[in-house]
């Protein structure tokens, strides 16, 4: 799950959850949009908002690479920790505007205005699953950040 470095491998599965709540929405909120969002941008800023916290990690990770002093590797920390909450912001963004979406469905479903035979409840879960498995992912890097950051 995490290389020598500690970096998550878990990027592409971020893409997931966040393009199909934007499919979900788009094919099963008449709107097409949720908290003004559309289905069709949802995805674009998600994927850019990952892009920025990868890069943040990264910079952080090249500040800890090959031998480099003790300040720099605590600046090195302290920058991958950074892209490391900015993540967990944004799927935490994510996650409101998922639920958002949840509660529409169970409305539109109480009311009878969902197709039978969709399976929205199942994914739904599913991509509530992926994302705590991704914060748990995350948070399991924090120990092993904390233990390199004291050792230098």
């Amino acid at each position: 799950m995490f290389d020598r470095h500690g970096s998550n491998r878990l990027q592409g599965i971020n893409a997931f959850a966040y393009m199909t709540v934007a499919r979900m929405i788009h094919y099963l909120i008449p709107e097409q949009k949720v908290y003004g969002i559309k289905a069709s941008s949802i995805t674009k800023y998600y994927v850019w908002a990952d892009i920025i916290s990868f890069i943040i990690q990264g910079a952080g990770g090249s500040l800890l690479s090959g031998n480099p002093p003790v300040s720099t590797m605590k600046i090195g920390m302290d920058v991958y920790r950074a892209g490391i909450g900015l993540q967990e912001l944004f799927i935490l963004t994510f996650l409101f505007l998922t639920t958002k979406f949840h509660r529409e469905m169970l409305s539109r479903d109480r009311s009878g205005l969902v197709p039978r035979g969709i399976k929205w409840k199942a994914l739904t879960w599913t991509i509530y699953g992926v994302l705590t498995l991704i914060t748990v992912s995350n948070l399991r890097c924090h120990p092993r950040l904390f233990v390199v950051s004291k050792s230098g």
